[in-house]
């Protein structure tokens, strides 16, 4: 593991077949989204993969994205234009989160969650269990189809050959 500037990252060009940026882009110290996004694609070899999970909505900012540091929520055209510009291939994009959704619109927009976090975690609760399950059949669903809103955003794009 190695610690490095987003914008800057410590590798070669084309050194890695698959480059994966999870809960990262929306940080407050992530100054410049594009030119993030810009040094994954210098560092992904040609046919290589990048996939990318951010928070979805700036309607949703609350509490908990306080707690996280998170400057910044995307929406598919957004993220759509940011693979666009690098010309990474699409191959999906896609919200998620869906069925959890309305459960996280009334605990961020309307004071639901006390602590800053949308559920609030126990060991081995029903809750849990229950969240665990829907989880597992949307991404059951996910297989087949993307969805039009949820708490967070899933692209997958790729490298074509120059």
């Amino acid at each position: 593991m190695r610690e490095a500037d987003i914008c800057a990252l410590p590798f070669a060009d084309a050194s890695f077949d698959a480059v994966i940026c999870s809960s990262v882009l929306y940080h407050d110290w992530v100054s410049d989204v594009e030119g993030a996004v810009r040094e994954m694609d210098r560092i992904l070899r040609p046919n290589g993969v990048l996939v990318i999970n951010v928070p979805a909505f700036p309607f949703l900012h609350s509490a908990h994205d306080e707690a996280v540091m998170t400057a910044r929520r995307f929406r598919k055209p957004e993220i759509r234009e940011l693979l666009q510009k690098q010309n990474l291939k699409i191959r999906r994009l896609t919200y998620w989160t869906t069925f959890l959704f309305p459960l996280a619109v009334v605990a961020r927009t309307l004071g639901g969650s006390k602590m800053g976090r949308d559920f609030e975690r126990t060991e081995a609760s029903f809750s849990q269990r229950v969240l665990a399950q829907i989880m597992a059949l949307e991404q059951r669903l996910l297989r087949h189809v993307s969805l039009p809103f949820g708490v967070a955003l899933l692209a997958v794009a790729a490298k074509e050959r120059p």
